[in-house]
């Protein structure tokens, strides 16, 4: 889905809202599915569980799943919450910007996403057809 952009990564885990973790020239990363962007998490799988047992709240977006659940109910295994507008166009961090889709799926959405746009200059204007 994303080309040549993954080859080098192992992606091992993800995160409520279907980021990667992944050991990448070994190191520990978080993809974005979105912008195809990675940050540094840690040096070591070590050291990378070590902060996801400290910062699970940040690194799993535990805080946020158990807001949406209280207002929409449970997630069910093998999905993730993805923002009705991509946080790429502006989409927000709030409960009501979240619907809950396949995991793949969502991989696949965010994908095409990013096939779409990774071209554009940031400002550029688009529109969204959805098939």
């Amino acid at each position: 889905m994303y080309g040549d952009v993954l080859n080098d990564y192992l992606c091992f885990a993800e995160d409520i809202f279907g980021e990667q973790f992944a050991v990448l020239r070994g190191e520990i990363v978080k993809f974005n599915p979105e912008s195809a962007e990675t940050t540094f998490v840690a040096k070591t799988l070590d050291e990378w569980a070590c902060r996801l047992l400290v910062e699970y709240e940040l690194l799993t977006g535990y805080s946020f799943a158990h807001e949406w659940q209280e207002q929409f109910g449970p997630i069910p295994s093998g999905k993730r919450l993805v923002p009705k507008m991509p946080f790429i166009f502006g989409g927000k961090y709030e409960v009501d910007n979240f619907y809950v889709l396949d995991a793949t799926k969502a991989m696949g959405l965010r994908a095409d996403l990013w096939q779409q746009t990774r071209t554009l200059p940031d400002g550029a204007r688009v529109k969204i057809t959805v098939t």
